[in-house]
């Protein structure tokens, strides 16, 4: 049973800029053949979707599993989690840095979820995950984590 799911995908604008492939493709195409160039333009435009859909990492709670990407820790190796907005985002992955965390983020979601791993052997200090809904990840954290 899920218990969280979110898949943290690029905004519709990162998406529509994919359409500047078209106009490129077609000018350098051009002179050999114009349907050569729609036919690249259009493989282009759903090649880079899918690279966006593809790359945009996935937050799962389930099982007594926390998973980020292909990362997985069970909950009971997990302490506090806070939610930041996106200046705290940029902090995290600025002047806070931490570089043994283990980080899953994405460029275009900058709230963030800050997860303490309280495992001694284990040598990741912390879970930081790019998330839509940050305060809901952290909720559903702290509900399993009682339970």
């Amino acid at each position: 049973m899920t218990t969280y799911r979110e898949r943290v995908t690029p905004p519709l604008w990162v998406f529509l800029l994919t359409l500047l492939l078209v106009p490129t493709s077609l000018i350098v195409f051009m002179p050999i053949d114009l349907i050569l160039g729609w036919v690249c333009a259009i493989v282009l435009v759903i090649g880079a979707c899918a690279a966006l859909w593809l790359a945009s990492p996935t937050i799962r709670v389930e099982g007594g599993h926390l998973q980020a990407g292909r990362a997985r820790i069970p909950l009971t190796e997990l302490g506090a989690a806070e939610a930041f907005d996106k200046v705290g985002g940029r902090r995290l992955l600025g002047v806070e840095f931490d570089a043994a965390a283990y980080h899953s983020t994405a460029p275009w979601a900058l709230r963030m979820v800050r997860v303490e791993v309280t495992d001694a052997e284990d040598p990741t200090t912390s879970w930081v995950l790019s998330s839509r809904k940050p305060d809901q990840l952290v909720a559903v954290l702290r509900e399993t984590a009682t339970v």
